[in-house]
């Protein structure tokens, strides 16, 4: 950035401060007085430099990735997960009409790369919030977006050779069981297959990150072995989205300078506290709104057991029936001779 160069690890407030800042607006006074007191203590860490942004939120992650303004990031980001250099030419509308004009999937962050490829890029705090379904869904989306796209362009010349890769990336704070049977595998990459190699050219591509996997078993590897860790992009960026403290993101700059661009946009951004609050806000609703989910899928889980397990019953009581029956038609038949 080209603007005067900030300390980043020295806090921007004091907490009197910051207090002061707060209840100098009625407008900012009542948004951060029904902020739950969790939410409260998370926003005055910030603006006081002790924690930076938490970034697995839709806000702060578009906030940093937003394509509109920083495509060489998110393009460098896609790259080390895809592992392949691209190029972003185009931003694309992450809602889809395809029905009456209506709002079928919203996307997070969509873009078109140099050679016509379609990158979705997915956070997710819940596994139950993108299932392998929507996932599949998700990615019928970006082949029926490209091939309408081609098909408007090329007309009767359209040939479906001129179809290009679609990746779907999701990064996942949380991952289920699942994840958890390949302990220390944090990128799961894949694509359709045939039993029998084939040599068809399928373009879907899936990337899924797993960053509690990640967080739990590579992230403290990377200041035991910094210099072979330092020229690890994927790494470098997975680390940057899990880092809380400033202490943290200090030791971070240090195996990956190139972060530091980014620090400093989250130390200015402190001095919009007004921006401040309303992104705040914006992460408050989105972590309701799957908090509810989440209790839903959990009790649709259980109700699904215990279905599941009465049935077991069922089946088991009506095979003890048929054995009861069996010994009635055996005692009877003893009877009668």
């Amino acid at each position: 950035m080209k603007n005067e160069k900030l300390n980043i690890y020295k806090n921007n407030y004091s907490n009197d401060t910051f207090n002061t800042l707060i209840k100098s607006d009625a407008s900012l006074l009542y948004l951060y007085s029904r902020f739950p007191d969790e939410w409260k203590q998370k926003l005055e860490d910030f603006m006081t430099g002790k924690k930076t942004l938490p970034m697995l939120y839709d806000a702060t992650f578009k906030f940093i990735f937003d394509p509109s303004k920083n495509k060489e990031r998110l393009a460098d980001l896609i790259s080390s997960i895809i592992g392949e250099e691209v190029e972003i030419v185009e931003v694309i509308p992450n809602e889809s009409f395809f029905i009456e004009g209506k709002t079928l999937i919203i996307m997070d962050i969509l873009v078109r790369l140099a050679d016509g490829s379609i990158a979705d890029v997915e956070i997710q705090k819940n596994p139950y919030d993108f299932s392998g379904e929507r996932l599949a869904c998700y990615t019928s989306d970006l082949i029926l977006r490209q091939y309408s796209r081609l098909k408007s362009k090329y007309g009767k010349n359209f040939k479906y050779k001129d179809m290009r890769k679609v990746y779907s990336i999701v990064i996942y704070e949380r991952t289920n069981e699942q994840f958890h049977e390949y302990p220390e595998v944090f990128l799961h990459s894949g694509k359709p297959y045939f039993k029998y190699e084939l040599g068809m050219d399928l373009i879907q591509e899936y990337h899924l990150i797993a960053l509690d996997i990640f967080k739990e078993f590579t992230y403290h590897k990377i200041y035991e072995d910094a210099e072979n860790k330092k020229n690890d992009r994927l790494v470098g960026w997975l680390a940057f989205l899990v880092t809380e403290s400033m202490d943290e993101a200090k030791n971070l700059v240090k195996v990956y300078p190139w972060l530091e661009e980014i620090y400093q946009e989250i130390a200015y951004y402190r001095n919009n506290i007004g921006g401040v609050i309303d992104m705040y806000s914006q992460m408050i609703a989105e972590l309701d709104y799957n908090s509810i989910n989440f209790i839903v899928d959990e009790q649709k889980a259980q109700i699904e057991a215990q279905k599941k397990l009465l049935d077991e019953k069922d089946a088991q009581l009506d095979e003890k029936d048929a054995q009861l029956d069996e010994l009635r038609k055996i005692i009877e038949e003893l009877r009668s001779k």
